[in-house]
């Protein structure tokens, strides 16, 4: 796959600063955008995707899609808690204030900030994304995202992003390292509705979750391990996770989880 980095088409000082930043960081070509469009800059260059540095955003672009981040339903999911409605993840992790999360799939970062909100300046998020390029986008958008009120932005800078993958990073770890360890698979049953996040399909990791994580998992959790996942998958039978949170009809996202004190491993 190859990529580069440049910028809008009249681009001011900053953008082209922060061009030069994300092509040092990523270790990518930049490309002069000298008001050529972007289908020309894909012919040109032979290139698969692009990292635009726009006004106010970055954006991954390929030949038919654009993605800029954004926190997705975090901020909803957060509105509807103020107004006094369960969520289905909060009530599976047991999330509280001062609570130490590890979200093994971080994505783009949506549950990661409505986790971020409910435990609070004196909890504890960090996020782990395989792969380099969704990894570095969410982090940025993680730390200059604007449009959301101010808590929430305040939370949102206190995520820790890492790049790695979770198999690694939990190997890393000594015993009981987070109160909760949480895994969503994203993309493993994608929402084809979705086409801001499947112009990235490119980049996932298709890997299922194996029992030797879930083991992992329950080693460096204190609490629980939870699983999101889709009604008939059949990954909770597989992994052998008995507890749920959420809807039961098919298709619907539930939450399953495993007490560290349990005999479900």
């Amino acid at each position: 796959m190859k990529l580069a980095v440049t910028t809008s088409k009249k681009p001011k000082r900053n953008q082209h600063l922060r061009a030069e930043q994300v092509a040092k960081d990523l270790t990518l070509p930049l490309i002069v955008r000298e008001q050529r469009s972007v289908e020309a800059l894909f012919n040109h260059y032979q290139i698969d995707y692009l990292f635009v540095v726009e006004k106010d955003k970055l954006l991954i672009t390929n030949r038919s899609e654009s993605f800029f981040w954004h926190p997705g339903t975090a901020i909803k999911k957060l509105w509807e808690i103020s107004l006094g409605k369960n969520n289905s993840l909060q009530i599976a992790a047991d999330l509280k204030a001062g609570s130490s999360v590890l979200d093994c799939t971080l994505g783009f970062g949506s549950d990661a900030i409505l986790m971020a909100c409910i435990v609070g300046d004196k909890g504890k998020v960090v996020g782990i994304e395989a792969n380099e390029y969704i990894a570095y986008i969410t982090r940025d958008g993680l730390e200059n995202y604007t449009q959301a009120k101010d808590y929430i932005k305040h939370h949102m800078k206190h995520i820790t992003v890492v790049h790695d993958t979770y198999e690694s990073y939990l190997s890393s770890l000594p015993d009981n390292s987070f109160d909760v360890v949480y895994f969503d698979p994203m993309f493993r049953m994608p929402n084809k509705a979705s086409h801001g996040i499947n112009g990235l399909r490119d980049f996932a990791l298709e890997e299922p979750l194996s029992i030797k994580t879930i083991t992992e998992a329950l080693r460096v959790c204190k609490n629980r391990v939870v699983v999101k996942e889709r009604i008939g998958s059949g990954v909770f039978k597989e992994l052998g996770i008995i507890n749920r949170i959420g809807e039961i009809k098919f298709g619907s996202v539930v939450y399953g989880y495993i007490e560290k004190l349990t005999k479900n491993t």
